[in-house]
């Protein structure tokens, strides 16, 4: 049973939430096995939500036992809801049952995102048994950047402006229609208008765009969204130089961390050469 969370709630069962966040069988992504995310930030971040008005939490219960947390976002005007934690200690396609049955009428039309570790067989087993669509599956990984001192950088890179981002949106639209942050909402970043700051950057030689990537950071969290390559080819050395280009910017801005969700090639290519550090396997579903 789901009923809605208030205050008294939340302290009673922190401790056991926070439990549940360290175990990735039995918890979701944003993950706080990252050895960045404290206790602390654990803690903060839950007890916001009770104060947000695009927020919500919902303890999940069975037989009067309070088993797990949902803690849930949403963005009205973009129909969109993701999770901040969704933890269970058991239950897990029962507790997404009721979350989706609960959340048909309130967010009817809405994109609905999970994402888990890929220890959490019964969430994933389960969203995918309801038909679901996988969106990803990534390996995340964190740099520390006390352990990182920047690297020479190659020619060819530049930032994206409006004037480029023509260049910039023929590479990111051939793969990423499904994305969220799509060129239209990159572009809206471009201009300032989103919340938090974003850098993109072009790798051109000769005139022709072989590669970007994109990025923001936030509270010293650099968080890399991706890397597009000419023709969907991946190229190391494009990655690598784009990649350095942007650790090198985020120290210089003041970054203290960096997550990055990266294929099996980008792995072995190009961030086993770098201070990188394997946190876990990521798993995504989308409804609809």
């Amino acid at each position: 049973m789901l009923t809605k969370a208030n205050r008294a709630d939340i302290d009673a069962n922190i401790e056991m939430f926070y439990a549940l966040s360290q175990d990735l069988a039995h918890s979701s992504f944003p993950t706080y096995t990252d050895g960045i995310k404290t206790k602390e930030d654990f803690f903060s971040r839950v007890y916001a939500g009770l104060e947000r008005d695009d927020e919500e939490l919902l303890l999940y219960c069975d037989r009067g036992e309070v088993l797990g947390l949902i803690h849930y976002y949403w963005i009205e005007e973009e129909k969109y809801l993701s999770f901040v934690v969704f933890n269970v200690k058991r239950g897990a396609a029962q507790a997404i049952d009721e979350f989706l049955e609960y959340a048909k009428a309130r967010f009817s039309g809405f994109r609905i995102d999970f994402g888990f570790p890929l220890e959490n067989t019964e969430a994933l087993s389960h969203l995918s048994a309801l038909g679901l669509r996988r969106l990803d599956q990534s390996t995340c990984f964190a740099l520390h950047f006390c352990d990182y001192s920047p690297l020479d950088e190659a020619a060819g890179i530049e930032e994206v402006t409006e004037q480029n981002y023509s260049a910039f949106r023929a590479l990111h639209d051939r793969d990423h229609d499904d994305m969220y942050w799509n060129s239209d909402r990159l572009l809206e970043a471009v201009r300032g208008n989103t919340q938090n700051p974003w850098r993109l950057y072009l790798l051109c030689e000769r005139g022709e765009a072989l590669g970007c990537v994109y990025f923001t950071t936030v509270g010293g969290m650099m968080e890399i969204f991706g890397f597009d390559h000419k023709d969907g080819i991946f190229r190391r050395d494009v990655m690598k130089k784009l990649l350095i280009r942007s650790l090198n910017q985020a120290k210089a801005d003041g970054a203290k961390h960096v997550v990055y969700f990266a294929e099996p090639e980008e792995e072995i290519a190009v961030l086993r050469e770098l201070p990188f550090i394997k946190i876990a396997d990521y798993v995504a579903y989308t409804m609809p």
